[in-house]
């Protein structure tokens, strides 16, 4: 293993990117169900008075500033729109796959919101699955993601816990 690796997984709501995305993106986010053509046309409505919404355009560039500043691989997954959270899932199942992990920290924003749950579930068992050997350490904001990992890091935990396996 040549140390341990760190990305960031960066979450938002998700916004159409045209009018012409506005009928399938109400239908997303109303699980399927039928909308009435006066919600279609009103949203179309509203999203053309402002131009388009910012939010992905936003979302996106945090990442991109992310990933320079911090050199980090970023991860976008967005839950009402795309990138969908299943393709930023595809994409860390990749990179799960593709290298040895020490640690993988896994922050509030997805563990505390109940909506979030059976998301934090598949993010908690691709761990397990595809980087078996990784600790699983939990932060509760962003300024404490680093002593997070670092109780699982320490020279004697992983003596602790490599001792106690064997």
């Amino acid at each position: 293993m040549s140390g341990p690796k760190s990305a960031i997984l960066l979450l938002a709501h998700g916004s159409p990117e045209s009018p012409a995305d506005i009928p399938a993106f109400l239908k997303h986010i109303t699980g399927g169900r039928p909308v009435p053509d006066v919600v279609v046309h009103e949203v179309t409505h509203r999203y053309l008075l402002i131009g388009k919404s910012p939010l992905t355009e936003i979302t996106m560039r945090q990442a991109e500033a992310l990933q320079a500043s911090l050199g980090l691989p970023v991860y976008v997954g967005m839950r009402n729109w795309r990138p969908f959270i299943s393709d930023a899932v595809r994409q860390i199942t990749e990179q799960l796959q593709s290298s040895d992990y020490a640690c993988v920290v896994i922050g509030g924003g997805i563990r505390k919101p109940e909506p979030l749950l059976e998301f934090f579930e598949v993010v908690i068992n691709l761990v397990r699955q595809h980087a078996p050997d990784a600790a699983i350490a939990f932060n509760t904001n962003g300024e404490n993601s680093v002593d997070a990992a670092l109780r699982w890091l320490t020279p004697e935990r992983a003596t602790r816990e490599s001792s106690s396996s064997n």
